[in-house]
């Protein structure tokens, strides 16, 4: 039976998972975001179905998602396993109070098992539809609870990996690394399997089949769920929830043994540092503020994940161009624009990435309660914000550079079009700076408690996706009015268009600095 005390912590975890926030823009742009990938993940979902069913791999089907759902939610457990429910500060605040361990462990566990049902139900919608109305209503009921059994291990296993990487690494930027080398592994595998299926197809099916085998036969949670959508098994039901709840009594006993030792207990356990000494140092006041900006960029592991997805997307690309030919990157896209030219659709491509490679939808923001100090201060509104456009084109910058020579230098774009390509994507990397920091101060949210709700409950992606239509409709006017599409690089018309843009953003910026009240 559920404590009073333990409901009250659930609420709390349910009013974060609903983004549930005093601020009306935050609740609404969470919620346009978290439905928005929603979407994206059902969308996925039916046309990987359809492509199973039409092929006759149905029987694989439920192996294959049940999978990809296990992966999803066991790093779903490793990164909330130490920032979902609560924060350190929070939980200083209640550790003291009349709730026990048990109470407060329990909700925060259950919490992150609620975040990974919204991957299960957006990933098994679909295929739990189609095999109801193939089976009948006892069968959709019975995929529906195996749905909701699957992600139990997985999750679990993922926080107790997450309470040992705690304890034997103390370094701050443990999380941050490893996202970046997975989120690098990943669309590594992605980009190989997405370009190389039909020459590797063969071995990409054998290797499937080795794999499938061992799933089946070690994983027995996988095992067992996929009994129950191919074969709509109950017994296959009953072993996967006894096997589940067994091993979770195992997990539970071993995590609530070290969660709170491994986490909070020896927080800044270690020998004493010595004392630094202070100096001073004769640095501009615009390197002094770009100083603290890149340090208070990379003390942050989640605005640094957040952010550094789309430098290593520009970096990828120009690591595939010695590797991959253009037309297997940009084949499926040159033939459905057949008004341009491999060359053009590389520069769309990169400046699209480049506007998205920013890093000050949230920078204002993140000041908390120290913006009242910088307003404080001899500082002007340039002062304010250049440092923060300054970091996000620093990040972007090394890309850009590697990206548009290397499309150059294999003869892909030719040598003209990389220079232009070069220009294109800084100033795409600008604009998305400038529209990011006016985003930033149009939203500005100092009222927070944790980080995570104006670094990650914010639709910066949406609104860069947007902000995109401008430059690309001045590239539309120019391109169609002045009739010279194939005179002049589609990566000078670019440049062009984003050098307009900007314009038109510096003067928003200009008009909205009076929201800011410098000394």
């Amino acid at each position: 039976m559920i404590t009073k005390k333990l409901k009250i912590l659930l609420g709390l975890e349910l009013k974060r998972i609903l983004k549930n926030s005093r601020s009306s823009t935050k609740r609404i742009s969470s919620m346009v975001m978290m439905v928005l990938v929603g979407l994206a993940m059902v969308f996925y979902s039916a046309l990987f179905t359809m492509i199973f069913v039409t092929s006759n791999h149905s029987k694989e089907l439920a192996l294959v998602f049940g999978l990809v759902l296990s992966l999803l939610t066991f790093f779903t457990g490793i990164s909330n396993g130490n920032k979902n429910l609560f924060s350190r500060d929070e939980f200083e605040i209640l550790y003291p109070m009349p709730l026990g361990e048990g109470d407060i462990l329990m909700a925060k566990f259950i919490g992150i098992y609620l975040d990974s049902l919204f991957y299960a139900f957006a990933i098994f919608l679909i295929p739990i539809v189609w095999f109801g109305v193939i089976h009948g209503p006892l069968a959709f009921i019975l995929n529906l609870l195996s749905v909701l059994v699957l992600p139990i291990l997985p999750t679990f296993l993922g926080v107790l990996l997450a309470t040992q990487i705690s304890k034997t690494f103390r370094f701050h930027n443990t999380k941050t690394v490893l996202q970046v080398l997975g989120t690098v592994l990943f669309f590594g595998t992605y980009i190989f399997i997405m370009t190389q299926a039909d020459k590797y197809g063969d071995q990409l099916l054998a290797l499937w089949s080795r794999l499938s085998w061992g799933l089946r036969t070690y994983y027995l949670p996988l095992r067992f769920f996929d009994q129950v959508f191919s074969n709509q098994s109950f017994l296959g039901f009953l072993a996967l929830f006894v096997l589940t709840a067994l091993l979770l009594l195992l997990l539970g006993y071993f995590i609530i043994r070290n969660y709170i030792h491994n986490f909070y207990k020896e927080a800044g356990a270690g020998p004493r540092e010595k004392k630094k000494s202070v100096t001073f140092s004769t640095r501009s006041k615009l390197q002094r503020l770009y100083k603290k900006e890149v340090k208070h960029y990379f003390w942050r592991t989640n605005y640094v994940s957040n952010t550094i997805l789309s430098p290593i997307l520009i970096l990828g690309l120009g690591v595939a161009a010695f590797f991959i030919k253009p037309d297997q990157i940009f084949g499926q896209i040159s033939g459905s624009l057949p008004g341009l030219d491999l060359a053009g659709i590389a520069s769309y491509i990169l400046a699209f990435v480049s506007v998205n490679a920013q890093t000050t939808y949230c920078s204002l923001s993140l000041e908390g309660e120290n913006f009242e100090i910088l307003e404080a201060m001899p500082l002007t509104f340039k002062d304010l914000v250049l440092p923060r456009v300054l970091l996000g084109m620093t990040l972007a910058l090394g890309p850009i550079l590697f990206t548009s020579l290397a499309f150059a230098y294999v003869g892909q774009v030719g040598i003209i079009n990389g220079i232009f390509m070069v220009l294109a994507g800084i100033l795409a990397n600008l604009f998305g700076n400038l529209t990011g920091i006016y985003f930033d101060l149009m939203t500005l949210d100092l009222d927070w408690k944790n980080d995570l709700e104006v670094i990650k409950q914010r639709f910066s992606g949406i609104l860069m996706s947007l902000a995109m239509v401008l430059p690309m409709f001045i590239s539309w006017i120019l391109t169609t009015l002045l009739n010279i599409k194939f005179v002049i690089p589609t990566s000078l018309i670019m440049c062009l268009s984003f050098m307009a843009s900007i314009s038109i953003v510096y003067l928003m910026l200009e008009g909205s600095k009076d929201r800011v009240k410098l000394s």
